[in-house]
């Protein structure tokens, strides 16, 4: 008997069936319980599959879950969710070698006689009268064709078969000259059954593959009344629509009484003259088998390469050895009925016919998904090695793990197998799945490892027992949250059901602050109640998890779910996975998941990434809020960086800040000491770690001799803190990183803006600052009062300094800006020439910086000496660099302007070609047609609008800035 399985909640359900003879047998109840079971006995056989097969059905759409043959072993088996265990002598194998026709597939195939039974469908009478009173313009193409036909004996059958003398080849032109579309083509069969008898119609079926019109062969558009016999063996009709009448008939044939069967199969013995007729006829009465054996031994038909005939020969023949005749049977994975038409007759032999439809381009993606799920129900090697094959295709991994769910012994012996032909290769799929798959299915990889190779036990073995695991934490030692059921809870939701992987045994332990680890019963309460949280709604047991399990631990947990949640193709409806970062992450999780932020919209999942924003806020942590202020200013995708925008307010307003004021506060100090340096203890020896002016890190040993990097963990250290401190350094380098570019495009920002601190905020968040202070130290810097303006430097002891190197003194109620060029008049030369002496590499282009003034003709709301300039796309695009945002995008996808934010008004650049979105090399070359002045971004129409800002209104340094842009743009370029 084959058993199935119901778990959500704490509901624990099983429900197994089986046939024997005209009896069928079901056995129900609670797991681990011995159920009850009754019988009933049916009129026959055939009537008893068909019921299990509709019970079968009935229970997997209440989301039961097959999990093997009870037959095979004594026992239950452990609740896939349980955390449970079984030991060998208890575990349920599956039967995974025997083929058994879906209940779906029952009802999508095209029936054969002495198969599958079933009733066929009513006769659609409506749509009769279109075919039995033609219309005045069917009536003229039909006197049209017999008044000059291209095909004179077919003319004369069609003309018999009008007068009221039967002709199949006569009822096949006219159906042809009516146009047969799809309803049509079913219609056709019940009329003709109707008038003339079912044998009738399986002879015009056969003829009405063998009529066509020139423009059906070469797909063109109908070309008058024409119709012609076609011989020779690429030149049979193009069939779609032929194969829905041949499907009808067939279905008719199936279900008829044997007198008529008999009729019809006699009728067509005259019509099997060639290759096409012997398909077609072997396919509407596939039980003569002497018919189908004949086509695997004729010439004639294995020299046929017409797709859709060969598809008829796939629903015709009756064994895998018949399958083996033809090398060239098309791929079948795009339809479910033709797969199980297939099926039907030669079992997992159809599997090979199924291989190329996971091999089309994303044209067929949808086709690759139903073939993936087709290649599930096949309890083959050949049919899961496919699905491996193709596990990187999202289209196809979703079956490939419900195939390691069902046949669990199969992907056992497979992934290891490939895990050991490819143990150099960390990046292949078996090697990410095998150690989820062995946890998940430990007991029937305990009862089935002695009779594997000795090879792939050495592969299995260290992944069944595992060293280094924590002894599971008393129970007395947990709170209440954390053993009972999660909806017990005040305010907690009902328990949902869990997707497959989200299985505490394909995670990581949970250590607990007081010791040992969550027992997996209680990993699965924290599962639960991770999925029955929502945005802004948070399990009220979490606080319990958070306060009981070791912060560090609980991340790397909530990392490895999310890794498990991505690698079943993130889907939507399980997205807590995503959120539930913003509960168990750290620090560690933000450096991880902000790159993944970044390029989920392109691939399409802007609304993933935006949550993934609301993560980095639920973290809070200052390096959390420093990378998601990051994606605000820095991201090419404009909609998620608007969204960070947004969030980076939010969590400001909530502070009582601004977004300017909140991104100033945004830099960790890591734990550096003031002078920004830190000691990395490996326990037999110390290194001292720093960061130089440009924020590189250098590194002191014990000595104070400068090394090349950080030497890696040996023999002699500490096993445990070594690599930890180590793991330190690498992820503080890369904040650092982060810091510095941040940090160095705000600063830069803020010259040009002309953003100003007050003297209390520069010394609290740039002078005093351990790694700030290193970047503040290499520019010159205005401070401002009612009495005047004075530039200044940060000496290296953090001490003021002005251009003659004098000590300075800055007013507590001055006001401090980065100097702009523009600002330091006479000071300039000066000033360079001190930063030369001392050797300081600016961060960014300050006292060297170009600066340009208006032209003459630069003072209205145009700057007509760029336009008409010719300009490389690529330049253009490349403005985004500099602050600029493509337009959005017009007809066609073409961004027909490109512009800059001054701070009060836009200026805009119009292209005369514009930028083709999603192929930006369309055009090489762009002409620049107007520059001007805005209130908003968008074409220029001085017919419809005015415009009157102008560019004699802007500030020196804003005008500067601009001009600089479009003379780097239109440098070297001509009109």
């Amino acid at each position: 008997m084959r058993r199935w399985e119901y778990v959500e909640g704490s509901a624990s359900k099983f429900w197994e069936t089986g046939t024997n003879g005209t009896v069928v047998t079901v056995r129900y109840g609670r797991c681990g319980s011995d159920g009850r079971t009754q019988t009933k006995d049916h009129a026959s056989a055939e009537a008893a599959a068909a019921q299990a097969a509709k019970s079968i059905a009935e229970k997997e759409r209440k989301g039961y879950r097959e999990v093997g043959a009870v037959a095979a072993v004594s026992g239950t088996g452990p609740d896939p969710h349980s955390g449970e265990s079984a030991g060998p002598s208890s575990v349920l194998l599956p039967d995974e070698d025997t083929f058994v026709l879906p209940a779906a597939w029952r009802q999508a195939l095209h029936p054969r006689r002495g198969g599958v039974a079933r009733k066929p469908a009513a006769a659609q009478r409506h749509h009769w009268n279109r075919l039995l009173v033609p219309t005045a313009a069917q009536k003229a193409s039909i006197q049209g064709y017999l008044s000059a036909p291209r095909d004179a004996g077919l003319a004369e059958e069609l003309r018999s078969h009008l007068a009221g003398s039967p002709s199949p080849s006569g009822a096949a032109a006219l159906a042809s000259i009516m146009r047969l579309d799809e309803s049509a083509a079913r219609t056709w069969p019940d009329i003709w059954s109707e008038q003339h008898g079912l044998p009738f119609a399986a002879r015009a079926t056969v003829e009405l593959f063998m009529v066509g019109s020139p423009s059906e062969l070469h797909g063109g558009k109908p070309i008058g009344p024409v119709a012609q016999a076609l011989t020779g063996t690429g030149s049979v009709a193009w069939a779609s629509p032929r194969r829905l009448t041949a499907h009808r008939v067939r279905e008719l044939l199936a279900a008829t009484d044997e007198a008529t069967y008999r009729s019809a199969a006699e009728a067509l013995t005259a019509h099997r003259t060639d290759a096409h007729r012997k398909i077609v006829t072997a396919y509407l009465v596939p039980s003569e088998t002497d018919w189908v054996a004949e086509l695997c031994t004729d010439p004639d038909v294995a020299a046929v390469r017409h797709q859709i005939m060969l598809s008829l020969v796939c629903g015709t023949l009756n064994s895998a050895e018949q399958a083996e005749s033809f090398p060239h049977l098309p791929p079948i994975g795009h339809s479910l009925p033709v797969i199980a038409t297939a099926a039907e007759g030669i079992g997992t032999a159809a599997v090979p016919m199924l291989a190329e439809g996971l091999s089309d381009g994303n044209h067929y993606s949808d086709g690759a998904k139903k073939t993936a799920e087709a290649l599930v129900e096949f309890p083959t090697d050949d049919a899961f090695r496919l699905l491996l094959g193709r596990a990187d295709s999202k289209q196809v991994r979703p079956s490939l793990l419900e195939a390691m769910h069902r046949y669990p012994v199969r992907a056992l012996r497979l992934l290891s197998a490939e895990a050991r032909d490819h143990a150099e290769t960390s990046s292949v799929v078996s090697l990410q799945l095998l150690p989820g798959h062995v946890a998940a299915h430990r007991g029937q990889v305990e009862a089935v490892l002695p009779a594997l190779d000795n090879e792939l036990v050495a592969v299995i073995e260290p992944l069944l027992n595992p060293v280094g695991l924590t002894a599971d934490a008393s129970a007395d030692a947990l709170p209440a949250a954390l053993t009972g059921p999660p909806e017990s809870l005040p305010g907690g939701p009902r328990a949902r059901k869990l997707p497959l992987w989200a299985n505490p045994a394909l995670l990581p332990q949970i250590d607990v602050v007081s010791g040992g680890a969550l027992p997996q019963t209680s990993v699965l309460h924290v599962l639960s109640m991770l999925a029955t949280s929502g945005p802004g709604r948070v399990h009220p047991g979490l606080g319990s998890l958070t306060r009981t399990a070791d912060a560090a631990s609980l991340a790397e947990f909530g990392w490895a779910l999310f890794q498990q949640w991505q690698f079943a193709l993130m889907p939507p409806e399980e997205s807590w996975a995503l959120r539930a970062l913003g509960v168990l992450g750290n620090d560690d999780t933000v450096r991880r998941l902000t790159p993944v932020i970044r390029a989920w919209p392109g691939e399409g999942a802007h609304h993933r990434a935006v949550e993934g924003l609301d993560v980095l806020a639920a973290i809070g942590s200052d390096v959390a809020l420093l990378h998601l202020h990051g994606i605000s200013e820095r991201v090419k995708f404009k909609a998620l960086k608007l969204r960070a925008t947004e969030k980076i307010a939010e969590v400001a307003a909530g502070l009582g800040l601004t977004g300017d004021q909140l991104s100033d506060r945004l830099v960790p100090g890591f734990g550096l000491n003031a002078d920004g340096s830190t000691v990395i203890d490996y326990g037999s020896r110390t290194f001292t770690v720093g960061f130089d002016e440009q924020l590189r890190p250098y590194v002191l040993d014990g000595d104070g001799k400068r090394l090349k990097d950080l030497p890696k963990p040996g023999a002699q250290d500490h096993a445990g803190l070594a690599p930890a401190e180590r793991k330190r350094f690498v992820a503080l380098k890369k904040d650092v990183r982060t810091v510095a570019s941040h940090r160095v495009h705000r600063l830069e920002d803020a010259m040009v803006a002309g953003r100003s601190w007050t003297a209390q905020e520069f010394r609290a968040l740039f002078v005093g600052h351990s790694l700030v202070c290193h970047l503040v130290r290499r520019l010159v810097w205005l401070s401002e009062t009612d009495e005047g303006r004075t530039a200044f430097r940060v000496a290296e002891d953090r001490t003021f300094a002005d251009a003659e190197d004098e000590s300075f003194a800055l007013p507590e109620h001055a006001t401090v800006r980065p100097a702009h060029p523009l600002h330091l008049g006479g000071q300039l030369s000066t000033w360079a020439r001190l930063f030369a002496d001392y050797g300081i590499m600016q961060p960014f282009q300050q006292l060297a910086r170009p600066v340009f003034t208006p032209a003459a003709e630069d003072t209205g709301n145009r700057l007509t000496r760029f336009e008409g300039l010719k300009v490389p796309t690529a330049k253009v695009i490349g403005l985004e660099r500099r602050g600029w945002e493509r337009g959005a995008p017009q007809d066609a996808g073409v961004e027909r302007w490109i512009s800059k934010w001054l701070g009060d008004r836009w200026l805009v650049i119009a292209l005369r070609y514009g930028v083709h979105v999603g192929d930006i090399d369309m055009t090489q070359l762009q002409t620049i047609e107007t520059v001007w002045l805005d209130n908003r971004p968008a074409d220029y129409r001085p017919a419809d609008r005015g415009y009157p800002l102008r560019f004699d209104e802007l500030d020196a340094v804003t005008l500067s800035e601009l001009l600089a842009d479009l003379t780097d743009l239109t440098e070297g370029v001509a009109a």
